[in-house]
C-alpha cells in the first residue's frame, strides 16, 4: 500500500529515522558443533542452503552501503526491528560487528531482536544480540529487565518491546511478548509524558492484507499488545518480520498506523525506510537498493504521507 494516502503539505522537518530490518547476515563457515546438528539449527542451515542463500548473498555489501549513508547523512535516530542474523550463531555476529564497526560514529539508535537473533534458547541466554547492540539499547526502564525500554526523540516516544522468543520445532517462528513484559510496559507507559509514542516490535500486528499473521509466524498475543498500545497514546507501530515493505492507515478501532520497514537485504526486495516527523504529521519515505549501482535510491513509487492525530 505504499504510495496510497492523503497527501498534505509538510513544513520543516523536525526528525528524521531511519528504519531498518531483517539483514539474515551469516558467515562462511558458520561453526557449527554437534550440538547445533542435533538442534533446530540444522533445519535452518539445510533451508539456508537453498533459495535463500542466494537471496541473501549481497547482504554484507548492502548493509556495508547503508552504514555509509548513515554516517553521511542526517538522521536524528536509527531503528533496528531485529533479525540481524540467520541462526543466531556467535560467528554471525561476529561477521555483523565486523560490518558495523564503531557505533560511535553512527547515529543514536533503537534495537530489538527478531525470532532468527533467539534461533534457540541458547542463542537467547548469550546475550550475543544484546551485547552487539548495546549501544542501542539505552533508555528509561521498568526495574531491570532489558525490555521494554522507552527513548525521547524529540516530541516522540520511542517504545521498544522484545516480541521474539526461541522455538524448538522447525516449522515454528512465532513470537510472544510475554505477560512480564506486558506488565512492565503498562508500568512503563505510565512513566512517560503525554507525547505521541511510537511502538516498534520485529513481529507485525496484521499483515498488508489487513489479515492476522499465518499460525506459526505470528505473535501470539499480538492482540493483547494492540490493546495496551490503544490505551497509551500509540500512533505508530513499526515493525521487520514480514519481507515486503508496506503500510496500513488507522482504521476503526486501531488509532494507530502500522508501517513495516520489510527486508533491507533480501534480494529484489532490499530497502528501508525514512520517516519525517513534524507535530503530528509524518511523511514515509522508501529507499531501495539499486544492483546496478550498487547503492540506495529514493523509490518515489513508495511516499506517504499522513497525520497523527489522536
Amino acid at each position: 500500500m505504499f504510495g496510497q494516502s492523503c497527501f498534505i503539505l509538510l513544513r520543516d522537518v523536525v526528525i528524521r529515522l531511519a528504519h531498518f530490518s531483517d539483514l539474515h547476515l551469516t558467515a562462511t563457515p558458520l561453526g557449527l558443533t554437534i550440538r547445533d546438528y542435533l538442534s533446530k539449527r540444522l533445519i535452518g542451515w539445510l533451508n539456508h542452503q537453498g533459495r535463500r542463500r542466494k537471496s541473501f548473498a549481497q547482504a554484507e555489501t548492502i548493509l556495508g552501503q547503508f552504514l555509509e549513508e548513515l554516517k553521511n547523512e542526517r538522521f536524528d535516530h536509527v531503528i533496528f526491528t531485529g533479525d540481524a542474523t540467520t541462526l543466531g550463531l556467535k560467528r554471525e555476529y561476529q561477521t555483523l560487528m565486523q560490518t558495523f564497526g564503531n557505533f560511535e560514529v553512527l547515529p543514536e539508535g533503537v534495537a530489538t531482536p527478531g525470532n532468527h537473533d533467539y534461533y534457540t534458547r541458547r542463542s537467547r541466554r548469550s546475550g550475543l544480540f544484546e551485547a552487539t547492540f548495546a549501544k542501542w539499547l539505552q533508555g528509561i526502564r521498568v526495574g531491570p529487565w532489558p525490555y521494554p525500554f522507552a527513548k525521547k526523540v524529540g516530541n516522540y516516544w520511542l517504545v521498544m518491546v522484545n516480541s521474539a522468543q526461541p522455538n524448538s520445532v522447525p516449522w515454528d517462528s512465532r513470537g510472544r511478548v510475554g505477560k512480564k513484559q506486558r506488565s512492565l510496559l503498562i508500568e512503563l507507559f505510565k512513566q512517560l509524558s503525554e507525547e505521541p509514542k511510537i511502538l516498534v516490535t520485529h513481529y507485525p500486528l496484521l499483515l498488508e492484507s489487513g489479515k492476522k499473521e499465518h499460525r506459526w509466524r505470528r505473535c501470539r498475543d499480538a492482540q493483547q499488545l494492540a490493546e495496551i498500545a490503544r490505551q497509551h497514546g500509540v500512533r505508530l507501530w513499526v515493525h521487520g518480520h514480514r519481507h515486503t515493505p508496506y503500510f496500513l492507515p488507522a482504521e476503526g478501532d486501531r488509532p494507530f498506523h502500522l508501517c513495516c520497514a520489510g527486508s533491507m537485504t533480501q534480494s529484489t526486495r532490499w530497502s528501508y525506510a525514512i520517516y519525517e516527523l513534524e507535530e503530528d504529521r509524518l511523511r514515509i519515505h522508501r529507499r531501495k537498493w539499486n544492483e546496478q549501482l550498487g547503492q540506495f535510491e529514493n523509490s518515489p513509487e513508495a511516499s506517504i504521507e499522513v497525520t497523527l492525530g489522536v
